[in-house]
């Protein structure tokens, strides 16, 4: 095989800058897959979820629906508000256990979610659904949102006594912030008279 190196010292310069001209549109058209544009990969997955921006009141129930729906721990805890959230439990769940609520927070809430993720692994069928919704405008920055909610996750904790159904009545207190985006200040259960609560679900997952 003739020496390439030899040749190209053989040639003129002119000859020689043709020549690596064209070993460089070689090479360009072989490798130009380098170049393609990739599809896009698809978001991560069931864990995903779907998280609007809360611009209006409204669509932090939206938010808090798919984050239920989705048991997505991530989204579910942007729905509160990082400092001033507080959480008030259902008179019989308080009265059953009063320590356990005197500091409940965000810690709480995200060991009761992420628990109770893990005790749905692999499962589908969750479902938040609000009904007799009313809403209250306090001020240009807070609304008080009152709803029934009925609740259905799919756990593997209904053998000790976990119920997959939940109803009850809770009370919101929105907020929006200095960026213009609302919040859950305050979340008050109300539950639904002597049958287990969203307060009884967050307690019966707050240890794994």
């Amino acid at each position: 095989m003739p020496n390439t190196n030899a040749m190209m010292d053989a040639t003129s310069p002119e000859i020689r800058s043709r020549w690596i001209a064209f070993m460089v549109l070689f090479w360009l058209a072989a490798g130009c897959s380098l170049f393609e544009t990739r599809t896009a990969e698809p978001p991560g997955g069931d864990t995903a979820g779907i998280f609007l921006q809360p611009d209006r009141p409204e669509i932090v129930l939206d938010n808090l629906i798919n984050a239920v729906k989705n048991l997505n721990t991530q989204n579910y805890l942007r729905n509160l508000d990082q400092g001033a959230f507080e959480f008030n439990p259902s008179l019989p769940a308080l009265q059953s256990n009063p320590e356990l609520w005197s500091d409940w927070g965000l810690d709480q809430e995200q060991l009761y979610f992420n628990n109770l993720r893990a005790a749905a692994e692999n499962t589908t069928g969750h479902d938040l659904r609000l009904s007799e919704i009313s809403i209250e405008v306090i001020s240009v920055n807070q609304q008080q949102v009152v709803a029934d909610y009925a609740l259905t996750l799919i756990h593997n904790r209904a053998n000790v006594g976990v119920p997959t159904n939940i109803n009850g009545r809770f009370v919101l207190l929105l907020e929006s912030g200095e960026d213009g985006l609302w919040r859950i200040v305050s979340w008050t259960d109300v539950g639904s008279g002597q049958s287990f609560s969203w307060s009884d679900l967050k307690s019966s997952f707050l240890v794994d």
